[in-house]
């Protein structure tokens, strides 16, 4: 009893603080980024909010016997049900880029936090204005998705499957949307960050078959913010601040299940290049979980790169009042920004 409620304070918390809206002045915070110092591994971290990205909400011609929708037009921003699931549609929101550079656009790929429990693709875009803004001027396309909540009775393998399947939807509609799938970088925030890692680390058949399972794509980056990576309670260390028992079928996270659902379970199995960022002072997933992914993906000969926000809460606020964040979020934000861009070049 005493753990559940832990986890419903932590996550009051979560969805609280991840949904707040911020605005950032940014040429003095951007001016700020020549004084960013390193700290552990390549420490700076981040963040992003402000700038609301209103999104059509009509939904393109679909298909009966799915009701899932096929994209119009790829210059057309445009709400897509990518997946319908015992009459649940799940759907994505797109953004084709402001300024055309390639001839299939790659793909910033959005997650969406809210402890599991919740998720809304619109206020992601809304958090990562600066970098949905920036990227889509450098030619890339952006996907913001929904996916089941454990309240509505899923556990992470749906969870997982409904991102990969978001991400197999636009490698099927790759002509129609003018993008590359083999071309994606993930990010997300908190439980979002959490899948992103997913969506890039683990094997494309950790779910059983869809529709969409013929239809593969290629994670060349992924930039997750305040990611849990290790699902599973640990003796020596603390990773989250709550338990994700309710998370699994076998409502054991200390499991092969919650082993399988961990991000850090597949840190040296593939070489994604990565970008870690976690808040100095978060309380709600501790950075000692990108810390520790940082170690295994540097171990086993990867790329990785970890932020850490001097002074940063979960949604790299300030904790301690009268005192700023180093970096600052928009500064972070651009960080992705450099990030992705360096990828597809």
């Amino acid at each position: 009893m005493k753990k559940f409620l832990v986890f419903l304070f932590a996550l009051a918390l979560l969805c609280a603080v991840g949904c707040q809206g911020h605005s950032f002045d940014e040429s003095s915070q951007l001016e700020a980024s020549s004084k960013m110092t390193s700290s552990t591994e390549k420490n700076t971290s981040t963040s992003s909010q402000s700038e609301s990205n209103p999104i059509e909400e009509s939904i393109s011609s679909s298909v009966p016997q799915s009701n899932t929708s096929i994209p119009q037009d790829g210059t057309l921003e445009q709400s897509l049900v990518f997946k319908s699931v015992n009459g649940q549609d799940i759907s994505l929101s797109f953004l084709p880029p402001t300024k055309t550079v390639y001839e299939k656009a790659p793909i910033y790929f959005i997650i969406s936090g809210g402890g599991w429990a919740s998720c809304n693709r619109e206020n992601m875009i809304a958090f990562s204005g600066y970098s949905v803004r920036k990227l889509r001027e450098k030619g890339f396309a952006v996907i913001s998705v929904d996916y089941r909540l454990y309240g509505d009775g899923a556990v992470m393998e749906d969870m997982v499957s409904d991102v990969m399947d978001a991400a197999r939807y636009a490698k099927k509609y790759e002509e129609i949307l003018k993008v590359d799938a083999d071309k994606i970088i993930t990010s997300g925030h908190s439980a979002g960050g959490q899948l992103a890692l997913m969506l890039a680390y683990a094997p494309h058949d950790f779910v059983e078959e869809s529709a969409l399972t013929k239809y593969d794509f290629t994670v060349i980056g992924t930039a997750p913010l305040s990611a849990p990576t290790v699902m599973y309670p640990d003796s020596d260390v603390k990773f989250l601040s709550f338990t994700t028992d309710h998370l699994f079928s076998c409502k054991q996270s200390d499991s092969e299940e919650g082993r399988r659902g961990s991000p850090i379970t597949y840190a040296g199995s593939k070489k994604i290049p990565t970008l870690l960022i976690a808040g100095e002072k978060d309380e709600i997933v501790y950075k000692e979980s990108s810390e520790l992914f940082f170690q295994e993906v540097t171990k086993a000969g990867g790329s990785c790169q970890l932020i850490i926000c001097k002074n940063g809460g979960h949604s790299f606020e300030a904790i301690v009042q009268g005192e700023g964040t180093d970096p600052a979020p928009l500064v972070l934000q651009n960080e992705i920004v450099k990030f992705a861009e360096a990828l597809v070049k």
